[in-house]
């Protein structure tokens, strides 16, 4: 789910409420933080999503023909070529 998926989210569970302003206060939260998400100047987080039952997970994945590097072991670590 992305960033402005949750706002959608957020657009629909405070038109249920009636207002922005009735979601926040019956959650908790600022009314200007749940507006500023709405806006997109800051990220969901928090209360925020704790309300929408969601948590936030961040994955990163190699791009395709991306090079991939290859660790053979826990303790190989990927070492800078030598200056020269």
């Amino acid at each position: 789910m992305t960033a402005e998926e949750v706002r959608d989210l957020i657009r629909l569970a405070c038109k249920d409420a009636g207002a922005v302003k009735a979601w926040a206060a019956k959650h908790g939260i600022s009314g200007a933080y749940v507006g500023d998400v709405l806006l997109g100047r800051r990220e969901p987080a928090g209360k925020i999503l704790d309300a929408l039952g969601l948590i936030k997970v961040v994955t990163y994945r190699v791009r395709d023909g991306a090079l991939t590097v290859r660790r053979t072991a826990y303790h190989d670590k990927p070492r800078r070529p030598a200056a020269g």
